[in-house]
């Protein structure tokens, strides 16, 4: 059952990822930004044709935004169910842990392992 936490983990997910694709560097941003948008950008390219896709920047966008939200949301079920498991005072480490994942996965995003040097 998806509860507040792992629904807050999926939105996150889409938030980071809509701004990844509308903000993000263009041609040198990280593995895990530039990846999902040019899987979404052939999906695209597949069902509505490759000028479709060249000129429209918002359907690969919203696909890999929800790709992004369904990645944090596996990790957040993840944490969520290690935290149940593992931590008597499961309340304020659940929050914790919820918020420690969307800060690593939003710095991973952003910040780690580029694929190439930006002039």
């Amino acid at each position: 059952m998806l509860n507040r936490i792992h629904f807050l983990g999926f939105l996150s997910g889409i938030v980071l990822g809509w701004t990844y694709g509308w903000a993000g560097p263009s041609g040198c941003g990280t593995v895990l930004g530039t990846i999902p948008i040019l899987f979404a950008w052939s999906v695209v390219a597949k069902v509505l044709g490759r000028a479709f896709a060249d000129q429209h920047k918002w359907p690969p966008i919203i696909i890999a935004a929800f790709g992004h939200g369904l990645l944090l949301l596996f990790f957040c079920v993840v944490i969520d169910r290690a935290i149940r498991r593992l931590v008597a005072d499961e309340a304020t480490v659940r929050h914790l842990g919820f918020a420690f994942i969307v800060t690593l996965y939003a710095g991973v995003l952003f910040l780690v392992w580029p694929l190439q040097d930006c002039p």
